[in-house]
């Protein structure tokens, strides 16, 4: 974060890639289901949380506070 409230977006752009393939890698190699994922984070990895149900849509089934 720059500042509260204002992410330096190219890291946070990053930052959503990684995850989204470290998720897509973790359904392919494990038996994890496609359309049951769970989110959970503190801080900013709730804001990434968050953003990640957005992107993903209905493969995110819950989010944790």
């Amino acid at each position: 974060m720059k500042d509260y409230g204002k992410p330096d977006i190219e890291l946070f752009d990053a930052s959503m890639g990684k995850l989204q393939k470290f998720i897509h890698d973790v359904v392919g190699k494990y038996p994890v289901e496609r359309d049951s994922i769970y989110l959970a984070g503190f801080s900013q990895g709730a804001i990434l949380s968050n953003s990640l149900a957005m992107v993903l849509g209905e493969r995110v089934r819950g989010l944790s506070p």
